[in-house]
């Protein structure tokens, strides 16, 4: 239940939290193709917003002619058809214009290696390859870990966000307000994490780790003080350990289950006893002494069970110890039955 919560918490989160350089000069983008692969299948539709601090400012979307019949199976999927595309742009018209739109900015997608490989299959792309490309997909997995699926229509149906519809402007609205919802659910992880996660890889390898970085340093919901964040440094917020990257998954674990323990009063075993409505009573010792016979309750689970003398002096001592409510040491070696 309390994984509900902090997932239900989120939204909150996103609409009043200011995410700094995370927030700024933000393009989310999202494509839709003949298919699958890059070296065959051509873009048929491209939609990018510009997102400022959680506002959509600017619009870019185009229809693309890919040169060849749009597949039955795209058409229905994404309800783009041959006449949808007839005399859009191509694709090197388009690209050079979500290059211009695009300019400098931090490009947010969902599966993001999918759009970035297609959009910068064409030289007039090529500039969107130095571009910094954070996956939201990446993003909800790391962040979201105990939702059943990450894809974005799940996203969607968890947070209430607008249809994800397979046309790249629907998909893009849907990404705006998620993308902003997994930076809350980031900055909401335990700082030691967020900080070791940004470290496990270069920014070569996964430049999604720029959010992890970032907000091991620029965390709003932990450092408010701060606020507004821009571009400028600023310092570590809990010293050492954001510094040096160490984090023990063993002591965040530690300290989350002891946070959830219900700690009670120990109450003695004579007022459980006294009381009818516990349930709680001590029978004779000779119905523990029987529950070890051959027809006793222990004696009928095994078939080949062997009555042992030591094996019920033990659990006679240990029954009269739970009724008297007495400590009891007991030294029994192997083969008596602990």
């Amino acid at each position: 239940q309390d994984v509900v919560d902090r997932y239900e918490e989120l939204p909150k989160i996103a609409e009043s939290t200011d995410f700094g350089w995370l927030d700024r000069n933000v393009v989310v983008i999202d494509t839709e193709t003949t298919g699958l692969s890059y070296k065959h299948d051509e873009l048929i539709q491209i939609a990018a917003a510009r997102l400022e601090e959680g506002s959509v400012v600017d619009w870019y979307v185009t229809f693309v002619d890919p040169g060849k019949p749009i597949p039955e199976d795209i058409t229905y999927l994404t309800g783009i058809a041959d006449k949808d595309v007839e005399g859009a742009p191509s694709p090197s018209e388009a690209l050079a214009g979500l290059v211009e739109f695009a300019g400098d900015a931090l490009m947010v997608a969902h599966n993001s290696t999918f759009d970035k490989t297609f959009v910068t299959n064409h030289p007039s792309g090529y500039p969107l390859l130095e571009n910094i490309w954070i996956d939201s997909l990446d993003l909800s997995r790391i962040a979201l870990p105990r939702l059943k699926g990450h894809r974005l229509i799940d996203l969607v149906r968890t947070f209430g966000a607008p249809t994800s519809t397979h046309r790249a402007d629907d998909d893009v609205a849907a990404t705006c307000v998620i993308y902003r919802i997994l930076l809350s659910a980031v900055a909401s992880m335990p700082n030691g994490l967020v900080s070791a996660i940004g470290s496990m890889a270069t920014p070569e390898e996964w430049p999604t780790r720029c959010v992890f970085d970032y907000l091991a340093t620029h965390n709003p919901l932990q450092h408010p003080s701060n606020q507004p964040y821009g571009q400028d440094e600023a310092p570590f917020i809990d010293g050492s350990a954001a510094k040096s990257g160490s984090f023990s998954l063993m002591a965040m674990r530690r300290q989350r289950v002891t946070g959830l323990q219900q700690r009670q009063a120990r109450q003695d075993a004579d007022n459980l006893a006294s009381d009818p409505s516990k349930g709680l009573h001590f029978v004779d010792s000779s119905e523990i002494e029987e529950a070890f016979d051959d027809d006793g309750v222990v004696g009928c689970i095994y078939d080949d069970y062997e009555p042992r003398a030591e094996q019920v002096e033990m659990a006679v001592s240990v029954h009269n110890a739970f009724a008297a409510s007495e400590n009891l040491v007991v030294e029994a070696g192997t083969g008596v039955g602990k």
